[in-house]
This record gives C-alpha cells, sequence and structure tokens, in this order.
C-alpha cells in the first residue's frame, strides 16, 4: 500500500491487481468491488476517517486472492488503520 497526503479533504482509493495474480477479468474485478466495499463500509462507520484528505493506493499480493472476504475485511482494515496519520482507536 502507498500513500501520499493531499490538499483535496478526502480519501481517493485506487486499486492494482494484476494480471499475473488472476487471468480472468471477472475475478480481479470481483476482489477490487469487495475491497471498495469494505472501504466505503469502512467510512461509514467511522473506522477509516474520510478526512485523512490522502491518495491510497492498494497493491494486491498473490494471497489475496486466496481470502474470503471476513479475512480481506480483516487485513484491508488492518492496512488502513496503520496508515500514517490514521486515527487509533
Amino acid at each position: 500500500m502507498r500513500s501520499l497526503k493531499t490538499e483535496l479533504g478526502h480519501n481517493r482509493y485506487g486499486m492494482v491487481i494484476s494480471k499475473k495474480l488472476e487471468k480472468t477479468a471477472v475475478r480481479r474485478n470481483r476482489k477490487r468491488r469487495q475491497i471498495y466495499e469494505i472501504i466505503r463500509l469502512a467510512e461509514k462507520d467511522k473506522t477509516v476517517p474520510k478526512e485523512l484528505s490522502r491518495d491510497i493506493v492498494l497493491l494486491a499480493r498473490r494471497s489475496v486472492m486466496k481470502l474470503d472476504f471476513d479475512d480481506l475485511k480483516k487485513a484491508v482494515l488492518d492496512a488502513l488503520t496503520n496508515l500514517p496519520g490514521a486515527l487509533k482507536k
């Protein structure tokens, strides 16, 4: 994961899931949609603050493609709450 501070007042997210990890676009896009949904719900629940004002790029690894939704949610939330400047619980 990479992040860069911006002046926008809200977070922007990007996702990279390489064709090397999963050959079919359907499976890559499904995992991408799951991650975006996890982020949307985390911002709604205030688990991840919207006001960090960062550009965040998530780089998927091979192990991410094998995770079910609950394990994926835990991994994404752990990564986002460990961002520099993120609010700790």
